[in-house]
């Protein structure tokens, strides 16, 4: 059996790198834990399909592409 298993984090940062450069050095020093939000686990079968996003449309500009990918994650 499969389960998926979502770990949530939050790192304070004033942007996307930042936050990443946070969360790689946490796990270097092994204390990634200090950001863990929430865990959370989907058994066996349940399907996704939920908590997927739809795609971007085609004729979408970049420049709303990059915005909405910053804001949805």
């Amino acid at each position: 059996m499969l389960y998926k298993l979502i770990r949530i984090y939050e790192v304070p940062a004033d942007s996307l790198v930042e936050a990443t450069d946070h969360f790689r050095e946490a796990l270097e020093l092994h204390v990634e834990k200090d950001f863990l939000v929430h865990d959370r686990w989907k058994p066996p079968g349940q399907s996704s399909a939920s908590t997927k996003r739809p795609a971007p449309r085609a004729g979408m500009p970049w420049w709303l592409r990059v915005l909405r990918q910053q804001l949805l994650g």
